[in-house]
């Protein structure tokens, strides 16, 4: 269930972030030919929830998912959906 607003961006398919209930960042996306699937950005250690909205983006061919996580820092990661997080301030 979301408690953000989505963002989406297409890149080598269809790619919706929102925030979860709970704070976590979650990624529904479709590639070519293939059905919908769900991954959970921040689950299993691999980030900080967030606390604020998450923005998607594409540069230089790669993915990027940016979001203020719960402590007030901004984190990204960048990658397809199994990618770690990476906190930038």
């Amino acid at each position: 269930m979301a408690a953000g607003d989505p963002t989406a961006m297409s890149w080598g398919g269809q790619h919706v972030v929102y925030r979860g209930t709970k704070g976590e960042i979650h990624e529904l996306y479709r590639l070519p030919r293939s059905t919908w699937a769900h991954a959970d950005l921040t689950g299993h250690g691999q980030g900080p929830d967030g606390g604020e909205r998450s923005a998607g983006y594409i540069r230089e061919g790669s993915q990027f998912v940016v979001y203020r996580d719960s402590k007030g820092n901004i984190t990204s990661f960048q990658g397809p959906p199994a990618a770690r997080g990476r906190t930038l301030t």
